[in-house]
Parts: C-alpha cells; sequence; structure tokens
C-alpha cells in the first residue's frame, strides 16, 4: 500500500514514532546520577525527534536536512543527541516502505558513518561519550542482540570511536581531523555550536555539512544542539537563530527553539535586547543618581507643598501591596512621586511624625513681597490700638516708684552735692 493514512488527530508521516519505541527499548541514560536508569522522554523532546524524522508522503525521504535543538543548560541536550546517535548506527531510521496500514517502516542505515563534533582536541565530547557508553558497556551487556559485535571501547571516558558491527563506525572528530579528511557522513552532530567561534571551528561545521551531500541513497542529516549564545561572536549558533527570527533560514533546517524563562535561563533574550536596553538603562540610572545627590534647582518660596518624608520608611498597607509583576511598575511610581520638585502637602507635618493624623491641610509660609508692608502696618496700629484700651491697673510697685520720685527730685539738678561718691570727671 502506497501512501500514508493517520491515525489520530495530529498524527504527521514520520519515522520518529518507531525510532521512540526503538530508544526507549534499547539505550538508557548516559554517564551521570541516573546513569543505565530507563529513558522516559516527555512530551517537547518527543515531538522534536518526530519532526526530525518527518518524510514525504510520497517519496518517503527525509524532509529535515538540518535539526536545531536550543534549550537552556540543563536541558540534557547532548544526552539526547547521543540516543539519536545509537538509533542512527543500529535502530531503524531510513525509509523501507509502508505497511498495510499506511505507517512508513524503517531500517538501518547501511555502513553508517557518524561524527560528534568537538570543540577541543583534547576532548570527545558530551555527546560522543554518551553515546560510547551505551554502545560499547551498557548495550552489549543488557541487549547483546542488538548492541553485540561492537568494538573499540575499552573505556567510554577515554574513546574516540566505535567500530559497528557489519560495518561502519561513529568517531568523535576534532577541528583538526574534519578539516582534512573528506568523509561520507550519514549523520553529524554538531554539539554546543554556541562555541563555535573560532575560524578552524566554523570551519569544522561546513566541512561535515559539504560531505552530507555525498551520500544522497543514505538520506544523511545533521543534529545541531546549542544553548545561549554571546551575540557579536557569530557563532554557527547565532548565525541560524539570526536567520531564523528573520525568516531567512533555509526550509530544510528544523529550528526547535525555547526562550530561556529563568533567573540563569534568559542569558540569550537578555543579551540581545542589551543593545538597546543598556544605553536606556543607564541614562535612567544616571538620572536618578543626580537626582538623588544634587539640590533643587530654582526652589521658590510660594505657597510651597511640604514633602511627606517618612512616607517611604513606613510600611504599606494590605491593600496596597502588589505581586511580583507589579512591583515593579510600584517601584516605577515611587520613584516618579520623589523626583517632584513639588508634591501634596503630607498630613500633619513634623508634629504629625510623617502620619496621616486626617487632620485638615495647613497652608504654607507665604513669601516676603510688597503686600507684607501694608500688613505689617496694619499690625503695628492694631497693638497700638489695644495698648490704649488697656485699663491701668494700681499696685504695689506704683506706690513705689511714687515715693522715690518724690525723694529723689530735688536732687535731680545737681546729684554729686547729696552723694558720696568719687569724682568720676
Amino acid at each position: 500500500m502506497a501512501g500514508f493514512v493517520p491515525l489520530f488527530d495530529g498524527h504527521v508521516p514520520s519515522l520518529g514514532y518507531e525510532v521512540l519505541d526503538w530508544i526507549h527499548a534499547f539505550c538508557c541514560h548516559g554517564p551521570g546520577d541516573v546513569q543505565g536508569d530507563p529513558l522516559d522522554y516527555d512530551d517537547e523532546i518527543r515531538e522534536f525527534i518526530i519532526e526530525c524524522y518527518r518524510i514525504d508522503e510520497t517519496t518517503g525521504r527525509r524532509k529535515v536536512r538540518e535539526a536545531i535543538l536550543s534549550r537552556p543548560k540543563g536541558r540534557a541536550k547532548s544526552e539526547i543527541a547521543g540516543m539519536v546517535v545509537v538509533a542512527e548506527a543500529l535502530g531503524p531510521v531510513r525509509f523501507d516502505g509502508w505497511d498495510a496500514n499506511g505507517q512508513p517502516v524503517g531500517r538501518p542505515v547501511r555502513s553508517p558513518l557518524i561524527k560528534c563534533l568537538a570543540t577541543e582536541e583534547s576532548q570527545a565530547g558530551n555527546t560522543f561519550e554518551n553515546a560510547a557508553y551505551v554502545l560499547g558497556e551498557w548495550g552489549p551487556d543488557m541487549h547483546p542482540d542488538v548492541f553485540g559485535g561492537t568494538s573499540g571501547v575499552r573505556k567510554y571516558q577515554s574513546a574516540t570511536a566505535v567500530y559497528l558491527p557489519g560495518g561502519g563506525e561513529v568517531r568523535a572528530s576534532t577541528s583538526g581531523s574534519a578539516s582534512k579528511d573528506g568523509g561520507k557522513e550519514t549523520f553529524v552532530v554538531p554539539d554546543e555550536s554556541h562555541l563555535y567561534v573560532l575560524p578552524e571551528l566554523r570551519s569544522m561545521y561546513a566541512t561535515v555539512m559539504r560531505n552530507l551531500g555525498k551520500r544522497k541513497l543514505a538520506d544523511p542529516w545533521a543534529l545541531q544542539t546549542t544553548t545561549a549564545y554571546r551575540p557579536g561572536e557569530e557563532s554557527i549558533a547565532e548565525q541560524k537563530l539570526t536567520a531564523w527570527r528573520k525568516g531567512t533560514l533555509d526550509p530544510s533546517i528544523y529550528m526547535n527553539h525555547r526562550e530561556a524563562r529563568g533567573k540563569h535561563q534568559r542569558a540569550a533574550f537578555i543579551a540581545e535586547s542589551a543593545g538597546v536596553g543598556d544605553p536606556v538603562a543607564k541614562r535612567r540610572a544616571e538620572r536618578l543618581g543626580k537626582g538623588d545627590r544634587c539640590p533643587v534647582e530654582g526652589f521658590r518660596f510660594g505657597r510651597c507643598d511640604g514633602v511627606d518624608i517618612d512616607r517611604t520608611l513606613r510600611e504599606a498597607p494590605q491593600h496596597q501591596r502588589c505581586g511580583e509583576q507589579q512591583r515593579q511598575q510600584c517601584r516605577a511610581a515611587g520613584v516618579a512621586d520623589a523626583e517632584r520638585a513639588v508634591g501634596e502637602i503630607g498630613h500633619g507635618g513634623t508634629e504629625g511624625g510623617g502620619c496621616d493624623d486626617r487632620r485638615p491641610i495647613e497652608q504654607g509660609m507665604e513669601s516676603p513681597r510688597r503686600d507684607l508692608r501694608r500688613d505689617e502696618r496694619d499690625q503695628r496700629d492694631e497693638k497700638q490700638q489695644a495698648s490704649r484700651q488697656v485699663t491701668p491697673v494700681k499696685r504695689h510697685g506704683d506706690g513705689v516708684a511714687a515715693g522715690l520720685t518724690q525723694r529723689g527730685g530735688g536732687d535731680l539738678d545737681d546729684p554729686e552735692d547729696q552723694g558720696d561718691l568719687r569724682n568720676l570727671a
């Protein structure tokens, strides 16, 4: 029977369903805390693998020439790529016809040549290490009927190649070896392509990608893994993601990218936004800094309003609290209030301790104007008028003052004749 028959909603023509079954049956977790434990990929990774192995409904040939898995650190990208390497080495990964139900049937690649690209001469790479562990150590012990006959692995930590039964090999390839040979790769893994910033690493990537076109019958392809890159370094990952965002990426390249969301997982998105955001943030910070340390210019002693300086130190009422998403807005509003040259009068002033005592707002001091002279004259007249209205009251002091006047009145003309003081002249 020719042609694909979907069995459920969202069912697509792909060998990925069969590849996933094979990986879960004959592979395990690579080196680490869960080494040797069974695999159970989540829906996100399952969908990625299914799309990687999507085929043409008529010819059965692959639609994806290169797939890119872009995820934050800790997503086990190298291990996922390593298990795909194992499947490409021995699993049913190429189209071999349709079954009676209209489903694609897979077969292994004949004499596969698989290369896991390493960024340094002294290391094989995480992807190859995961594949070598399953192909050379765990696999022959747990599934000898599938992995029996593999060789070249004494210790997966130091291995550089795995030789497959019936021909073919899986090899860790460095920039030096990749640029020298004219290999005929059937599958390539450029792991951690955000590190491909040096000319020799870019040349290695270009060489192996050109080699993929030499074995058309093997339907070769590449799986690139990456995490956040440094903008401006022109890494392979940056080039691909930039083209994808601009909509200029080759249709045969499948980009599966997820933006980072956690504290340590926003590197790429923030870094890309830095070109515009950093200058703006810097200028804003400078404005705030200047406002904090410089006096207010042009301050006038008009009917100015008081500022509640203690308001920012008091705990906000419960109904004014805001969640994490709104906190930045609240903080921005607070900064705007603090930057005002003139604000609303604070209730209570200094006597209220900066608190809201619910009393009427008091007027501020009037500035010295020409009107104040008239006010001063009116106040002086009122005081003089009040002094004339005061009724004299006789007290003990009045009598004393009168007596002193009577006794000393005659001596006022020549006081020295009556006194015993020295001549001060």
